[in-house]
Parts: structure tokens; sequence; C-alpha cells
């Protein structure tokens, strides 16, 4: 399966994109990064989420121990696999992460630097959560998966989502009159 991101999806998405090319580096360099953060969001909007799973021999895609807490009792499972191999994606986004980090560091505008560093920081931990998000989401799917599978022909999985839908007042509003705003909150239930 192919999948075309646009670059305006990208930057909001992985705000690392715009920190590089804020970077006083080689056009190389550059291209280079870019690259790998188009691959490194690839992998995590499309391809991760079909390799996580309780029986991944990569460690960061496997989701008992992803998700086992070792402070808490009650969230800590043990883990049987062995845990053998490297994940290139995961390698990929470990190395990018890195490479952008020491590039910050050689900076030598301070105000520049500060500001790179924390907007780096920032998008390391969203990027970090988004790793997580997605080992919550396999767990997830894969219990739904295992309870339909489970049910019996007279039996129906019963999923409810709820959202708020927000009506504008103007054709273009202030941030600051968007915020508090009450709306219709929406319920939506799904039968399989």
């Amino acid at each position: 399966m192919k999948v075309k991101f646009t670059r305006k999806a990208s930057i909001f998405s992985f705000p690392s994109l715009n920190i590089v090319n804020g970077m006083p580096v080689p056009q190389v360099d550059r291209k280079r990064l870019l690259k790998q953060i188009d691959l490194a969001e690839q992998y995590q909007k499309v391809i991760n989420s079909d390799r996580c799973s309780n029986k991944s021999d990569c460690i960061t895609d496997c989701t008992t121990f992803g998700l086992s807490d070792p402070k808490c009792p009650e969230h800590q499972s043990k883990c049987t696999q062995a845990h053998t191999s490297d994940c290139p994606n995961c390698i990929n986004i470990s190395r990018t992460l890195d490479v952008i980090g020491e590039m910050i560091k050689k900076i030598s505008n301070e105000e520049f630097k500060r500001e790179s560093k924390y907007d780096f920081d920032n998008s390391s931990e969203h990027i970090i959560e988004w790793s997580r998000h997605n080992i919550r989401s396999a767990r997830g799917n894969e219990a739904k998966n295992q309870t339909i599978a489970q049910m019996g022909d007279d039996e129906a999985f019963c999923t409810f989502d709820w959202g708020q839908k927000i009506l504008p007042q103007e054709y273009r509003e202030k941030q600051s009159i968007y915020f508090g705003k009450k709306g219709m909150p929406v319920l939506v239930g799904s039968f399989v």
C-alpha cells in the first residue's frame, strides 16, 4: 500500500521538520534529515500499528513489554519474548532525533539555539507519545478482535464515541472567542 503525505500534514504532526528547515546546515544534510523524518512519519502513521503485538521480537513493537509498568504491580506483566531483532524504522526514529539534537547543540546563535531546543524537546516528546499511543491502540484492537471472534451469531459488539461540534458564529474567529464555547454534543454508536 503506497501512501502519500502532503508537506502541510507532515509539518503539523512532525514539528521536527520546521526545526530542520530553519537550521543552518548544508542542503545535503537537510534533505537527508527530511527524508528520514518522512520515513519515520510514514512508519508511525501506517506501518507501526500493524507491527505492534504481544508476540513481537522487537522490543519497541512488543505490547506486553511496552505496556508493562515496573513501578506498579497492577500494571505489570512478564514478557516471555526474546526481543532479538531490531526494527530499522524504530532505529531510524531514534537516530534521527539524536542527529537533530546534536545539530541543535552546535548552533552558535544562543537565542535560536534555545528556541530550537525547546521546540525539539517538545517535538521529541510528542513523537514518543505517538509511539506509546500506537502500542496502546494495537493492544486495544487485538483485544477487540479477539472478543469479536469469540462472539456468537446472536451477539453484537457495540462501540460508542463522543464528540462535540462547535458551530462558528463568524467566518473567521479569533482564538480568544473560540475557547470556552459551548457546542452540540454528539454520541455515535456502531454495532458489529
